[in-house]
């Protein structure tokens, strides 16, 4: 059986019930362990989760900020008042922090990503998040051990949003 995973599949009405991030991290989640060697007891692990926050992240950029003062980072000067938008997606990919960033270690320990941002702009909603993503996770997994992408996964379509990222949809068989 095919069957398409889409936005309305985990969705809310309420965007505090963490649903815009749950829905693109279980997407993300079955079109990387298609991508990737990842048997379903890798997957069911707590470490599966935060990994696929840091290697998919849902999330961008973090929330708008307007510099201080003028700062010099690597020889450009960001002027005060200036908006200033964090890259998240970029910062759990950095090289100085993960060992191997571009490749998707569902067993990485130390994993100390910004999916939900960091400090006083930490997401409120992460342990929810955190918990629905290991609740589909293992529910995706004792259900449909067999499930595959169905189609290639150079063909799915990633949102595009300057804040929100994931699939349009997931073609899935099992």
């Amino acid at each position: 059986m095919t069957v398409r995973l889409s936005s309305n599949t985990f969705s809310s009405e309420d965007p505090a019930k963490g649903a815009p991030c749950t829905g693109p991290l279980v997407r993300a989640v079955s079109a990387q362990t298609a991508r990737h060697s990842c048997s379903g007891a890798a997957r069911r692990r707590q470490s599966s989760v935060e990994e696929l926050l840091r290697y998919t992240n849902p999330l961008e950029t973090a929330t708008p900020r307007y510099a201080l003062e003028d700062v010099t980072i690597a020889d450009v000067t960001i002027p005060r008042g200036a908006l200033v938008l964090a890259v998240l997606a970029s910062a759990n990919r950095d090289s100085s922090q993960f060992d191997h960033p571009d490749r998707l270690i569902i067993t990485r320990e130390n994993n100390r990503h910004l999916a939900f941002g960091q400090g006083a702009h930490f997401c409120l909603g992460a342990p929810l998040a955190r918990l629905e993503g290991q609740i589909a996770i293992n529910t995706l997994v004792r259900r449909l051990p067999d499930m595959q992408v169905a189609v290639s996964v150079e063909s799915l379509h990633w949102r595009t949003s300057p804040v929100l990222r994931g699939l349009e949809t997931l073609p899935v068989r099992f």
